[in-house]
């Protein structure tokens, strides 16, 4: 009955519905959403929980106690403001959202309130254009950091504002932003963490132009940033402007322990993988036997032990369900 779900049935019908961001869970189970409920099915695609506290949308990740962090869109708002008013319509209030491993909704925090509290107003109020759309956050990426490091604790979270074009290290039991990072990468998405020193990031590298078109410039890039030293390297961007990757919204990109790659250019139906030498080693193309591309909806590579015994166990176990 929430007035967030109100045309829920209509919008996220099982012919529209784009699993987001699966996360493989230990007893062989999905969670995903897609701006709606958080869901959990076991390996027979029955339904275990669902949590409609909130819209939640983009991302789904871990942290070091297996609680899954995902991003939200607070209603009513957290975001106590004279400029935002009080119908839905009006603004996302971005929020960051944290579940024990049964659904239970632990943490749920306005973004909007975290970079007012913490001295960055410009961030949600500063532009005019973003601002009137009701979306100048437009958070899209929650990292959780399990361990700790000279730069960060376990514990934080990464967030990608991508409305801002920036990045913040934000440590929930404080309340405080530890570092803001801007730099050469506009409308990013995707943070993984390298080292104890190093973040990459996937950069759109979007330009807004004066004929009120987005566009890619050349291409994608995945962007490193050093908090040691304080500097920032593009890796492979030969690779992506050969191969033209160039997806202006959503997106993913990784560097593997091996130094390989692996991108997703989400808008574009693709999946590339780049050896550590930056050539490409294989592609995938989300094509139909209609001839027809379909984007993709953020995948992953599980190549980690407990993921490799999950999916084994199903493999072993795939006749079990009718």
């Amino acid at each position: 009955d929430s007035i967030e779900f109100k045309n829920f049935s209509s919008t996220n019908n099982p012919a529209r519905f784009r699993i987001f961001n699966p996360l493989l869970t230990f007893d062989q189970g999905l969670i995903f959403h897609h701006n709606s409920p958080l869901i959990k099915i076991d390996k027979c695609s029955n339904l275990v929980w669902l949590n409609s506290e909130d819209r939640f949308h983009h991302s789904n990740e871990y942290d070091h106690e297996y609680n899954i962090w995902s991003p939200s869109h607070i209603y009513p708002f957290q975001l106590d403001s004279p400029y935002i008013g009080n119908e839905m319509t009006n603004f996302y209030d971005d929020g960051i959202a944290k579940f024990s491993k049964d659904g239970e909704l632990i943490l749920n925090k306005s973004v909007g309130k975290i970079l007012i509290n913490n001295g960055y107003k410009s961030k949600v109020f500063g532009s005019s254009m973003l601002s009137a759309q009701g979306d100048p956050i437009h958070l899209n990426d929650i990292q959780p950091v399990i361990t700790d490091s000279e730069y960060w604790k376990k514990g934080d979270v990464f967030l990608s504002l991508r409305n801002t074009s920036s990045i913040i290290l934000y440590r929930p039991s404080t309340d405080k932003i530890i570092k803001l990072i801007e730099g050469p990468f506009s409308m990013q998405h995707d943070i993984n963490i390298i080292d104890n020193e190093k973040i990459s990031v996937f950069d759109n590298n979007v330009v807004h132009t004066t004929f009120d078109q987005v566009v890619v410039d050349k291409s994608n890039r995945i962007v490193t940033y050093n908090f040691r030293t304080n500097s920032f390297e593009v890796t492979n961007i030969d690779g992506f402007i050969e191969n033209e990757i160039k997806t202006a919204f959503e997106g993913r990109g990784s560097i593997q322990k091996n130094g390989d790659i692996f991108v997703e250019e989400s808008s574009r139906g693709r999946i590339l993988y780049f050896n550590s030498a930056g050539d490409l080693a294989w592609e995938y193309i989300s094509r139909s036997e209609n001839d027809k591309i379909y984007r993709l909806t953020w995948s992953r590579i599980l190549d980690d032990e407990n993921s490799l015994k999950i999916i084994n166990s199903l493999r072993n176990s795939s006749k079990e369900c009718n």
